[in-house]
């Protein structure tokens, strides 16, 4: 009984596609392909299997060499002369080969074992892909969850930080203000008491002021007073003096009259 022959590799594990995360490379798509066996060949001896390696997959056909097989023969010691002379039949060259048809086939059935592969493999290598994708952002996120916290806590030690000076200039400001206002009013209150003290000086001095104004309008009125006296004794005696003038006049004027007249004196 003839052993099959295989077209490509002997033993080929079978590419399954796996729910855990693999790494593959587009080159082992190729690389594992299952064989494809012949069908049994009877009548010949058992050739030796011909193995083509991953990578000659598409880059050769499939070839089969066959060996020189050896004719048994038992032939005895000596040459019998019927037999000699006698030519004997050319052996089949291509007993035990695949035919045409039969490369065909197994061509086409080990192409959509590769097609098979490749659409897994690239199943796979989506799957790994999108799990890629969504590590690297599940990554992120954790990246950005932890960067976050620590712009949150350095933005409450900053918020802390701002408080307490503005806590301390607040009290600064406070007392600045308070030290002003006690300022202001020792001033404000030495004003006032330097303005009460001047008011005090201008009332002694009003009062001063008006004595003498009084003491003043008094002797203004006495000497008003006087001069009035002195005009109304001026008057009386000028017109006393007038009197008097026209007295002797009127006198002399009499006595003339009567030294013309020689009139007598009236009573």
């Amino acid at each position: 009984m003839a052993s099959p022959v295989s077209v490509g590799p002997s033993r080929m594990p079978s590419l399954g596609v796996s729910t855990s995360v693999a790494s593959i490379s587009p080159s082992m798509v190729l690389s594992q392909a299952p064989a494809v066996m012949m069908s049994q060949v009877s009548h010949v001896p058992t050739p030796a299997p011909v193995s083509m390696s991953p990578s000659m997959v598409l880059t050769q056909a499939p070839t089969v060499t066959m060996s020189q097989y050896p004719v048994s023969r038992n032939t005895p010691s000596y040459t019998p002369i019927s037999a000699m002379g006698a030519p004997a039949p050319p052996p089949s060259l291509t007993t035990g080969i695949p035919d045409p048809q039969s490369i065909a086939t197994q061509r086409d059935a080990y192409a959509r074992s590769i097609d098979e592969q490749q659409r897994q493999a690239e199943q796979l290598m989506r799957m790994q892909l999108d799990q890629q994708k969504e590590q690297i952002r599940a990554q992120a996120q954790t990246q950005k969850n932890a960067y976050n916290g620590q712009l949150e806590s350095q933005m409450g030690r900053e918020k802390i930080a701002i408080t307490n000076q503005y806590n301390a200039q607040m009290m600064q400001l406070r007392e600045a203000a308070q030290q002003q206002k006690l300022m202001l009013e020792k001033q404000a209150s030495g004003l006032v008491l330097d303005y009460q003290s001047k008011q005090s000086q201008q009332a002694l001095q009003h009062a001063h002021y008006k004595a003498q104004q009084q003491h003043y309008d008094s002797m203004v009125r006495a000497h008003q007073s006087q001069k009035l006296a002195a005009e109304e004794a001026d008057r009386v005696q000028k017109s006393i003096q007038d009197q008097h003038v026209q007295l002797q006049k009127r006198a002399q004027d009499y006595h003339n009259q009567v030294a013309q007249r020689q009139v007598p004196l009236a009573p």
